[in-house]
């Protein structure tokens, strides 16, 4: 049985290279290896780089040994000590680097609620405009440092934990991309904020039904829906589900650049993920392993790619129309896909039912999806320019 909720949520069980290094000081340790981090950087493959001095001059480069750096770092290897290093480096049996985890996992986030270089001082803050209610409060427009515009989230007292109303700020600090909604600080003592960059034109499903947003054409949308990929491919590399993709979780700016935000459901995971009992998603928008079995990993997060795509090509409409929850697993468990939205070019739905594979492994990779966007929009765009002489029609101008 599903219990629906009104806030769309529902219960179901990422110097140029010295000609003479100094001297090292007698006793220093013989590992530390200067590095200029000017030099320009290749990555070959999984702990293989490259630093390229002025000179032109390659040098091999380990990938970080020290641990916890969010990012492949490396210090280059002075070519007198390269091959001493490599042997000490590498196990004779497996070839592993004995410097190196043997898996390079996403970076586990810290205890959310303590205060660290993120904390703004609340004195610093202006609440102007309350834009937006959510079960954990308020959502404000207001300003940092009397200039800069900022959303401010709100924690009312009571109303969940504060530590997992600061986990989705504590994820934010490792998600760092301009697909996604940037994180600016923290005030972690109550009442608690989470301060974000403002998004002009807020929820994109509520920006669609706009007049604004009901001009848009559709190479637009499909640009819009290729910025969303984008984001949620670097999600893909850092090995983070998001759980909640939908409209309603992405942020338009007032240049229509696209972000994902509400992190409140991500989970960073290797494979699977398994929700708690009790737990609460969308349910029109999950995948239905998760809707049977409370499993989600990236291909869930697929699935709800291929919902956001109908939501975005029809300006916002909800889901599978005229259904209600309970109705529309009926149909999905008979192996029911919503039909091609008017105005859709074919190539969008296709992409569409890529997504709804009933087998999750079937489904595309975000990087896939990101890529056929945007040729499919560079296509649009040149369709159009061809047009431009003859009468076409409006969806497609």
């Amino acid at each position: 049985m599903v219990a629906e909720s009104s806030d769309g949520l529902n219960t179901l069980l990422k110097e140029p290279r010295q000609a003479q290094r100094p001297q090292k000081p007698r006793g220093a340790d013989d590992w530390a290896i200067p590095c200029n981090p000017l030099h320009p950087v290749r990555k070959l493959g999984t702990g293989q780089f490259r630093v390229i001095s002025t000179a032109g001059d390659e040098l091999e480069f380990l990938e970080d040994w020290t641990g916890g750096a969010r990012e492949a770092v490396g210090w280059p290897i002075p070519r007198t000590r390269r091959r001493a290093l490599k042997a000490a480096a590498t196990e004779s049996s497996g070839g592993r680097n004995t410097l190196l985890k043997e898996s390079r996992q996403a970076q586990r986030p810290q205890k959310p609620w303590r205060a660290d270089q993120w904390e703004i001082p609340r004195n610093t803050l202006e609440l102007v405009e309350k834009i937006d209610t959510g079960p954990f409060g308020a959502v404000w427009m207001g300003y940092h440092h009397g200039n800069i515009k900022v959303a401010i989230k709100c924690l009312n007292h009571g109303t969940m934990s504060p530590s997992d109303f600061l986990a989705e700020a504590d994820l934010m600090k490792q998600l760092q991309h301009p697909r996604l909604v940037r994180l600016y600080g923290l005030v972690t003592q109550e009442p608690m904020y989470i301060v974000t960059e403002y998004m002009e034109n807020g929820q994109l499903g509520d920006y669609l039904k706009t007049p604004q947003g009901l001009s848009l054409n559709v190479s637009k949308l499909i640009g819009m829906s290729a910025q969303v990929a984008e984001g949620m491919a670097l999600l893909e590399r850092k090995n983070y589900i998001h759980r909640d993709l939908r409209a309603a979780s992405i942020l338009v700016s007032d240049t229509l650049s696209c972000k994902i935000a509400n992190f409140g459901l991500a989970q960073i995971t290797e494979d699977k993920y398994t929700a708690i009992e009790g737990s609460k998603f969308p349910i029109k928008w999950t995948a239905p392993e998760g809707i049977k079995y409370g499993m989600f990993s990236i291909k869930s997060d697929v699935w709800s790619f291929g919902i956001l795509l109908t939501e975005i090509i029809t300006y916002g409409r909800m889901p599978y129309p005229g259904m209600t929850n309970s109705e529309m697993i009926d149909y999905l468990e008979r192996g029911y896909r919503m039909q091609q939205p008017d105005q859709c070019p074919k190539e969008l739905y296709d992409l569409m039912l890529k997504c709804w594979k009933e087998h999750p492994e079937e489904r595309p990779t975000f990087k896939f999806l990101h890529s056929y966007l945007v040729r499919l929009y560079n296509c649009m765009l040149e369709f159009k320019k061809e047009m431009l002489e003859f009468r076409a029609p409006r969806y497609f101008l």
